[in-house]
């Protein structure tokens, strides 16, 4: 029997989340999938924990292992590894309904899709929700194109995540489209974009599947600077939607708007928590950020849109002053 999901979870020192989201999977009321398991490097008892769960299984797994290359590069080693006519890959932390295979895969089949995507919540480590896809976002009510989704995504009226979505093999493999490798933030966005836009029918299962663990020390509490290679995966998109001659307003989105979106929210962060403002100084001087901010544009009236842009007069006028302000007002808070 052709295998009609490949399920790839990175894995990399996760002992103390991985069981939750091995037994989610094997849960799943679906059967015809493998799950692969990439080892990238782990230090801790984190294989031993999928061992175990998963030895006396009747599952159709394999692990994986390679040396530390970081999450993008694990994900690439499951694709390539993959035998599924489909592609789903979930983070080492989070995990899904048991339905959550069965109904994607039936969406997938009936409607001939490319891609499917559902919604999703975020949960802390008390299993609080901190967000809802309900919420804030809306769901497709038929099939649309890749490009349709992908300016629903721009407008904010839907949202992909890496666990909320299911890509067909074929349209991955067509294009070679992979993560970029050695990217820590944004890497997730740009394979996203660049399946959608060679998409041709995307569709959607209307409602939440996929939880989303957010742990305190996750990249988008991070005050490293890493935070900021999101703004290289926001100009990889520019680059590859000129060589494909896209609509310039597509490319002036992301060299623009995006790229602003992204420059103040990791800026805010980063400033907030830091313990010493002067991480900022290399970003603060580099000219070509202020250069793309001044390009942004208020082109929505809703509260984070609003958000944004005061954030980014405020950086235009005194970056400095601007992160102190917030590093200040954190630190008030907090005592």
């Amino acid at each position: 029997m052709n295998i009609a999901i490949s399920v790839i979870i990175p894995c990399y020192n996760c002992e103390n989340y991985i069981e939750r989201t091995i037994e989610s999977i094997k849960n799943q009321t679906f059967e015809n999938f493998e799950l692969i398991i990439i080892d990238d490097g782990s230090t801790d008892n984190s294989i031993s924990v999928c061992d175990r769960l998963l030895n006396n299984s009747n599952l159709n797994y394999k692990i994986v292992s390679q040396e530390n290359g970081g999450v993008s590069k694990a994900r690439n080693t499951g694709i390539n590894h993959s035998r599924g006519k489909y592609i789903y890959m979930l983070d080492s932390d989070d995990f899904i309904e048991p339905e959550l295979l069965e109904k994607m895969n039936k969406k997938l089949e009936e409607n001939k899709l490319d891609i499917v995507f559902c919604g999703y919540d975020m949960v802390d480590e008390y299993n609080n929700q901190l967000f809802s896809y309900n919420d804030k976002f809306n769901y497709l009510d038929s099939i649309i194109s890749g490009i349709d989704a992908f300016n629903l995504i721009i407008n904010q009226k839907i949202i992909l995540c890496t666990g909320s979505a299911i890509y067909k093999s074929e349209l991955i493999n067509k294009y070679n489209i992979r993560h970029y490798e050695h990217c820590s933030n944004g890497e997730d966005q740009e394979f996203q974009i660049k399946s959608l836009i060679h998409a041709s029918r995307v569709g959607c299962v209307n409602e939440i599947l996929l939880h989303y663990f957010q742990r305190r020390e996750s990249m988008t509490h991070s005050t490293s600077l890493k935070r900021f290679a999101v703004l290289g995966a926001m100009k990889r998109i520019e680059k590859y939607l000129k060589n494909l001659d896209f609509d310039i307003k597509y490319i002036n989105y992301f060299k623009h708007q995006k790229y602003a979106r992204e420059f103040i929210l990791n800026f805010s962060g980063v400033a907030t928590e830091c313990n010493s403002i002067d991480i900022l100084i290399p970003l603060i001087k580099n000219k070509n950020n202020k250069k793309r901010l001044k390009k942004y544009k208020l082109d929505s009236f809703n509260f984070f849109d609003i958000k944004i842009w005061i954030g980014i007069n405020l950086y235009k006028i005194n970056p400095l002053i601007y992160a102190k302000f917030l590093n200040e007002i954190y630190r008030h808070k907090k005592n």
